[in-house]
């Protein structure tokens, strides 16, 4: 191999690494929601960002490593901060949770402020120490623990775990 083929195949390794790392470090919380949510997309479905834990702890959930279990619970502890869903935008409708928990604290119900819409909420995502792995839980319809992986610049579902209670 001559040494202008050995250049160009480095150049051509560090180019593709240098996108993997960027794909990964740009990984947000709106991509993994997206991932998810695209299918209810455009419907009758209002969200809202919610720090919650859906009630679960560290024991409750099987075949998920264990330290995104413990990022998951950390990024939604008490105190925890709504995030906007502005990226979300144009594909949902998307509520302001600061103005719609003001609203709900004053008694006005979901329903009449969302004109009958149903309202889901998105808790905090965890993410793995290299953001190729995420966990996060939704309250609403369909709701419960989503757990997602990074694969080939997708996150593709690995794990459903339904938080509703009859």
């Amino acid at each position: 191999m001559s040494k202008r083929s050995s250049i160009a195949i480095v150049t051509l390794t560090l180019a593709c690494v240098v996108v993997a790392v960027w794909v990964l470090a740009r990984s947000s919380e709106s991509d993994a929601y997206l991932a998810i949510l695209t299918p209810y997309a455009n419907s009758s479905t209002v969200l809202a960002s919610n720090p919650s834990t859906c009630g679960i702890n560290s024991s409750q959930v099987s075949g998920v490593p264990a330290q995104l279990v413990s990022s998951f619970l950390a990024a939604n502890a008490p105190g925890s901060k709504p995030i906007s869903l502005s990226a979300l935008n144009g594909s949902f409708a998307v509520a302001d949770s600061k103005t719609l928990n003001r609203y709900i604290a004053a008694g006005v119900s979901p329903s009449v402020l969302l004109h009958g819409h149903d309202l889901v909420r998105l808790s905090r995502v965890g993410f793995n120490s290299d953001r190729s792995e995420a966990l996060f839980c939704v309250e609403g319809r369909d709701g419960g623990l989503f757990y997602v992986r990074m694969q080939n610049g997708h996150w593709l579902l690995v794990n459903f775990v339904s938080t509703w209670v009859s």
